[in-house]
């Protein structure tokens, strides 16, 4: 049980740990092997390690404490005695972590545990301590290199001896432990055994008495360990184990026993097996009863606690010598009445098993039989035993396994039963779950299917049924859980593949908790196929168009189709209680059906007659009767086709016949003037009609005016004009097509107000169209009902009639406008301004206008015939216009350019178009010629061009924006220079060329120039498409239109970059070294002016200093010159390093550079300067592969002291240097100055 930290219990823990491992060390360092610190045994570890897994890891620092206080006795410094203490403490923490990771239990009752015990807990625990002490003791230089692999093997030998001795008698010893050992008789035996244990331990390890041929007695004891293993159990085992090794290990320690000899290694090596062995052996032997007593236990509660009824029989005379307590339940006798029965007693059959024992003993063998046996009631069950024979001789023993199979038996025989009837019986019976799965089919299933039985119970529904529904399923199942399913049909597949189609009846059945369905397949295929012959009958009759009918002898109607009941109104049932009579007037009793005369086919002729509906109303039919002979009984199936549609075709195409003679007669009528033409087809129509009124009327904002008209006694006349709604023709022209209405008075139009004045009951007129506009209404209409109804050939007719009035109308008026339009044409070609020509394949002009002759330059028709029209064309464009004439006369329109001369001289360029003239025969007889004078366009068209070569082959770019400083063109010099393409900026402003190099106020300053100037020119960086910038340069220009407002911006810009380039390419040159980048002599000059100028004013000193390199031309010599240019660049950067910024480096050429300070304190600072100068140059450089040394001579030259002039400062610096070179170089040396150290 863990204790919480600083609890009383675990303060009495850790101070009882600490104890009893400082006293423990105290007794293992009394039998010190190597020096004082390691020991044949150390009964520490084990200590530690049964308090880390018996109580807790949280006492690990009284641990650390005892072996820290341990060690410090023994004269350890105190830096190795908290090493030492801290490997002590680690091996049996660890080891103690790692078993309880693994589940380890402290009273060892497993191999398991004392595999794992021993593994981690003995062994590699032990090893960690091991190491660290021993890594502890060589550090402190106590222990040899040479002896470390010695003195570990005996340190980890002597920790694990510790926890094996030690740690098992403190992790399975307890307090009640020990009482429950000692007490009554076998506490006075375990007593006298562990006495005689330490008896003879203590006679072996003496060594005055055993001798070698009394080695073996050292063994002894080891029978006594066991006694007390089996006796005792581990914790009293493991002490006795404990006490003897005690005894060995002590008189090992001081030269006697049997382990005491000359060699060493051979001593320890026996003393540490025999304690192991001592050890492990006792705990082996306690691990091994206590599991084989816990496999005895769980054996007993799995016979006792099963249901199952178990026995264990004597196989020589039968007698019971076991029993569980579901066996004493079952037979109703208590425990000791039923062991020592025999089988016999209690079994009716006990013949049968002895002679099935009998049969599988000598095979070793399990047996299984049925027998019944005899309850303490007096009542008999039948039980299903299962029997083996374990164990042979006298301790042979039959065990058995029985089941009270009675019930089952006795259900088993009535599913035999059930079995038998199912299997004879003609439909198939099968038992399914509510998973689909088959459990039961009788054997007409299985020949329905053409499956075994044994293929369909591993089967389920849906591997049967192709339209399987799990929904459906459901459903069904969950109704029949209610009341009794209602039966389906359905398919089921056989095992060939074909479907039968069967009558399910379903019922749910709730068995053991489970629902299932027990279903009745009835093989239905024959009924199927009447029923389909049936359907087909019916489909077939029910969608004839013919009404048939099956008539009696006597005209009563057997059967009707569907068609007959639609014809006559009747519903099926009303119509076969009814006969022949009811439905055909023309029938009676006295005139029957066989009478009538047959064709050479045997079916009588087919002929008309009518029948009545329901509602009365009659309709022609064309009846055919065929004879039928049914059973002795004279029938007839009779075949009635309503030909009301017929009739009305045949009526129809005869009043369409008479109409087209009719309308052939209006179509005679053309070569009459319009008025008669549409009086006399007026007149023809009402005839055709026989309506007395017939009126084509014209109709212009809403009145009606009668334009011609036909009418009994002249009741109306031409011209006479209505309000266009008080007319029939209001409604025609509403509809928009033929209306025709046979009785006004019961139709929709009987509140018209045409109809309340005029009284017109028959009226049918349609619409008159002229140039695909509305003209009039060409109508005819009677003061009677129109008897025999309009049809679709009196609206067909009055269609046709008003289509032809229409064009004879437009007819009229197309002529009376064509004349109009000859004259309009005439004024309009001789007033037309372009020149307008007419030319006949001769070549002689028929016709021409004014413009033509002014454009020819003579005065008359005649004029032009005479000089000829190919005269006044240029040479050169002739054969381009005779093949344009030719062109047309071939039937095409063609247009040319070309160039004429006039009578007078004047050349001009025309553009013509050209088309043929085409007489009434369609034969072209002329050339019409539109020509138009296009001198100017083409002057301009020619300076466009000159404008658009230059535009596109300048090698400037140009840019065009409209007033708003939209690009609305480039040209592809743009696009070379910019990398834009014309679609790429059409619609962008020009700043997407900005670079933003130039300021804002750079752009306000063009844009003014332009704006006050009318153009700018400069020069600007731009940036292209792909991001790298440009110089260029600029001309804009403003363009303005007529107003003065400017409509366009116009920029021309070259790409001098190139110059740019080169104009700083050479200032670059100009003023800095091209190898060093560093200012040249120019430049400083110019800087050396500044830097003088500037001092003067703030009164500061400058120094001038001249610095040679020494050694550069030996590189230059040995390592090439490219090497001798890296040692130069290299010594530029050091020196820009050793200056300000504000300073200047500058190289003179070959190796020398000046150095200009400006604005120093004094000479000291100067001094430091030049200082780290000499120590930079000096450093190795490396060149390739070889470090190369070089040094410097440094001149130096002070302003004012030493002048005030650049060249005297530069001469006077240089004059120093040499000095200093002089001097020993690696140096420098100030004007008139002694030379500086080293």
């Amino acid at each position: 049980m863990l204790a919480c930290p600083l609890s009383p219990r675990w303060i009495f823990r850790f101070v009882s740990v600490a104890l009893a491992y400082y006293l423990g060390g105290q007794l293992g360092l009394s039998v010190p092997f190597v020096g004082s610190h390691i020991t044949l045994i150390w009964p520490p570890t084990g200590i530690a390690l049964a308090a880390f897994l018996g109580w807790q890891r949280s006492l690990w620092p009284a641990v650390w404490l005892a072996a820290f206080a341990v060690n410090l006795d023994i004269g350890s410094p105190p830096w190795l005695a908290f090493a030492i203490a801290g490997g002590n403490t680690l091996g049996p923490w660890v080891a103690a972590s790692l078993l309880q990771k693994r589940g380890f239990d402290p009273a060892i009752p497993r191999r398991r545990d004392l595999l794992h015990f021993l593994a981690i807990g003995v062994a590699g625990g032990m090893a960690l301590s091991a190491s660290n002490g021993v890594l502890s003791l060589r550090l402190a230089g106590i222990l040899p290199t040479e002896n470390m692999l010695s003195a570990w093997t005996t340190w980890w030998l002597g920790d694990a001896m510790g926890a094996l001795v030690l740690g098992v008698p403190l992790l399975t010893v307890g307090r009640q432990q020990w009482r429950t050992l000692f007490h009554g008789r076998r506490g006075v035996e375990l007593g006298c055994a562990l006495l005689m244990t330490l008896l003879i331990g203590g006679l072996v390890f003496d060594g005055h008495l055993l001798t070698s041929a009394a080695t073996p007695l050292m063994f002894l004891p080891f029978l006594l360990l066991m006694w007390i293993a089996i006796r005792g159990g581990t914790g009293l085992a493991s002490t006795a184990a404990l006490l003897l090794s005690a005894q060995a290990v002590w008189a090992t320690a001081h030269g006697g026993g049997p382990f005491h000899n000359g060699d060493l290694h051979a001593s320890l090596a026996m003393l540490w097996g025999y304690m192991a062995a001592a050890s492990i052996t006792t705990v082996l032997i306690t691990v091994l009863l206590g599991e084989l007593q816990a496999s005895e236990s769980r054996l007993r509660q799995i016979f006792e606690s099963n249901h199952a009824i178990k026995l264990v029989f004597d196989p020589r005379d039968g007698r019971i010598l076991d029993a569980n307590q579901a066996a004493c339940d079952f037979y109703g006798y208590p425990r000791s009445r039923l062991l020592g029965s025999s089988l016999r007693e209690i079994g009716t059959d006990a013949d049968e098993f002895d002679r099935c024992m009998a049969a599988n003993a000598a095979a070793g063998t399990g047996w299984s039989l049925k027998a019944r046996h005899r309850l303490a009631s007096g009542a008999e069950r039948e039980v299903e035993i299962y029997a083996g024979l374990v164990g042979t001789g006298d301790r042979a023993r039959i065990y058995a396994i029985l089941h009270d199979v009675t019930e089952r038996t006795q259900v088993e025989d009535e599913l035999q039963k059930f079995k038998f009837f199912n299997d004879n019986a003609n439909d198939g019976y099968m038992l399914v779950n509510e998973q689909g799965r088959i459990l039961y089919v009788n054997r007409m299933t299985c020949e329905q299917l053409g499956y075994t039985e044994a293929e369909l119970l591993r089967m389920s529904v849906p591997d049967i049924d192709p339209h399987y529904d799990l929904a459906r399923v459901v459903a069904h199942f969950e109704q029949g859980k209610r009341t009794r399913m209602p039966p389906f049909e359905t398919e089921h597949r056989r095992k060939d593949g074909t479907c039968v189609p069967l009558e399910i009846n379903s019922t749910a059945l709730l068995v053991k908790g489970q629902w299932l369905a027990f279903t009745c397949e009835r093989d239905i295929t024959e009924r199927k196929r009447f029923e389909n012959e049936l359907q087909k009958f019916r489909f077939f009759s029910d969608n004839a168009n013919d009404a048939t009918f099956l008539v009696d002898e006597r005209g009563r109607f057997l059967y009707v189709n569907r068609m007959a009941c639609e014809q006559l109104g009747y519903s099926e049932e009303e119509l076969l209680q009814m006969g022949v009579g009811d439905v055909d007037p023309a029938y009676s009793d006295g005139r029957r059906v066989q009478p009538l005369p047959a064709d050479q086919t045997g079916r009588l002729a087919p002929f008309e007659s009518t029948h009545r509906r329901r509602d009365g109303s009659c309709f022609p039919v064309e009846i055919l009767l065929t004879p039928v002979a049914f059973q002795g009984s004279y029938l007839r199936f009779v075949s009635a086709r309503d030909i009301s549609d017929r009739k009305r075709i045949e009526a129809a195409g005869r009043r369409q016949r008479e109409s087209l003679a009719k309308l052939n007669e209006v179509a005679a009528l053309s070569h009459l003037p319009l008025a008669t033409q549409l009086r006399q087809a007026l007149a023809i129509a009402s005839a055709q009609l026989e309506l007395p009124f017939g009126i084509v009327s014209q109709v212009s904002e809403r009145r009606y005016t009668i334009l011609s008209e036909v009418s009994p006694h002249g009741e109306l006349r031409e011209g006479q004009d209505f309000e266009l709604g008080q007319t029939c023709c209001d409604i025609t022209l509403s509809e928009m097509r033929v209306v025709a209405i046979a009785e006004m008075g019961n139709s929709l139009y009987r509140r018209h107000p045409s109809y309340q004045t005029l009284q017109m009951e028959a009226y049918i007129g349609a619409v008159i169209q002229v140039g695909g506009k509305v003209f009039g209404t060409v109508s005819f209409s009677s003061p009677h009902s129109y008897a025999r109804g309009f049809d679709e050939g009196d609206i067909e007719f009055v269609a046709l009639l008003a289509r032809w009035m229409g064009s004879t109308i437009e007819r009229e008026h197309a002529a009376r406008e064509l004349a109009a339009s000859q004259a309009r044409l005439q004024t309009i070609i001789d007033n037309e301004p372009e020149a307008v020509s007419i030319r006949r394949r001769d070549g002689a002009y028929v016709e021409m206008n004014r413009a033509a002759m002014e454009v020819l330059e003579i005065g008359s028709l005649e004029e032009a015939n005479t000089f000829g029209a190919m005269n006044f064309i240029v040479p050169e464009h002739r054969a381009a216009y005779a093949e344009l004439c030719q062109r047309v006369f071939e039937g095409e329109s063609a247009t040319l350019e070309f160039m004429i001369v006039g009578k007078a001289g004047t050349v001009r360029w025309m553009d013509t178009h050209a088309a043929p003239l085409r007489d009434a025969n369609g034969v072209i007889t002329a050339v019409l010629g539109v020509t138009r004078d296009v001198t100017l366009r083409k002057r301009a068209e020619s300076q466009l061009r000159l404008a658009a070569n230059v535009f596109t082959h300048a090698h400037e770019g140009i840019m065009i924006c409209d007033a708003n400083c939209a690009i609305i063109d480039v040209n592809p010099t743009f696009t070379e220079i910019t990398g834009y393409s014309r679609e790429a900026v059409l619609g962008q402003k020009p700043n997407i060329l900005a670079s933003g190099r130039q300021a804002h106020a750079f752009y306000e300053a063009m844009w003014q120039a332009i704006r006050t100037q009318g153009h700018w020119e400069g020069e600007l960086w731009n940036r292209r498409r792909d991001g790298s910038a440009y110089a260029e340069r600029l001309t804009i220009s403003a363009v303005s239109d007529q107003q003065g407002e400017v409509s366009h911006y116009i920029g021309t810009f070259t790409d001098i970059t190139c110059v740019i380039n080169q104009r700083e390419q050479l200032e670059f040159l100009a003023h800095y070294d091209p190898l060093t980048k560093l200012p040249n002599r120019a430049l400083l000059a110019d800087r050396l002016h500044q830097t003088l100028a500037q001092a003067s004013r703030s009164g500061s000193l400058v120094a001038v200093c001249y610095l040679d390199l020494d050694g550069f031309k030996a590189v230059n010599d040995e390592l090439g010159h490219e090497a001798g240019d890296v040692l130069l660049i290299e010594i530029s950067h050091r020196l820009k390093d050793c200056v300000r910024a504000g300073d200047t480096v500058s190289r003179l050429g070959g190796d020398e550079f000046v150095l200009l300070l400006g604005s120093i304190g004094g000479l000291q600072e100067c001094e430091h300067v030049i200082g780290r100068v000499l120590e930079a140059v000096a450093a190795p450089i490396e060149l390739g592969t070889q470090a190369c040394n070089v040094s410097g001579s440094i001149g130096i030259a002070l302003y004012p002291q030493h002048g005030t002039d650049p060249d005297v400062l530069l001469r006077l610096s240089d004059q120093a240097m040499y000095a200093a070179k002089q001097a020993g170089k690696n140096r420098f040396q100030v004007h008139a100055a002694a030379p500086g150290p080293d």
